[in-house]
């Protein structure tokens, strides 16, 4: 039996470009989308730019306190949402 062990075990450098796996399912469909949810999660791939990131940072006009991030996989916080709610500014 100690023969079939390394037969069972795969061999990563043997299974590229091979279809199949939820790793390359994945690593596919991220690429296809720019943005988009995963398992909930939002993800934005895009370049960020200074307006994007002030609207997700800084949006006085958004009553979310969590937003999508500027950039990346993730969340991030909206800070005048959070001044507002505690008082800190009008």
């Amino acid at each position: 039996m100690p023969g079939a062990v390394p037969e069972q075990l795969e061999d990563p450098r043997r299974c590229r470009g091979r279809k199949g796996g939820w790793q390359s399912r994945y690593a596919r469909y991220m690429s296809r989308k720019a943005t988009g949810k995963y398992l909930g999660v939002p993800f934005d791939w895009r370049r960020p730019t200074v307006a994007r990131v002030r609207s997700r940072w800084w949006n006085p006009n958004d009553r979310r306190i969590v937003t999508p991030k500027s950039w990346g996989w993730g969340f991030a916080f909206n800070f005048a949402e959070i001044t507002r709610r505690l008082h800190v500014r009008g």
